[in-house]
């Protein structure tokens, strides 16, 4: 099992305190999510996108996805700004 979990992308990356406890709050809303999707058999993926588009959005995954990228494109203008002064 170790040898499987070092060869998985980015294993190799150490995490500061921070971000060991954003991946865990993620993976424990990952679960969940999932959980609770093989509970009811409603399990988004496995259903058209144009029907369950909504249940994806209002994730908890989704929204901290969203969330992250939202923040990187706002870190890279602000940037891009500093370096222009």
């Amino acid at each position: 099992m170790a040898l499987e979990d070092s060869s998985f992308l980015g294993a190799d990356l150490v995490l500061t305190a921070d971000e060991q406890a954003a991946s865990e709050s993620l993976m424990a809303d990952k679960e969940s999510e999932l959980d609770e999707a093989f509970q009811d058999s409603a399990y988004p993926p496995s259903q058209s996108f144009f029907q369950r588009k909504e249940d994806m959005e209002a994730s908890e995954v989704f929204q901290f996805i969203r969330w992250d990228k939202t923040c990187q494109i706002f870190f890279k203008k602000t940037s891009r700004e500093v370096q222009k002064d």
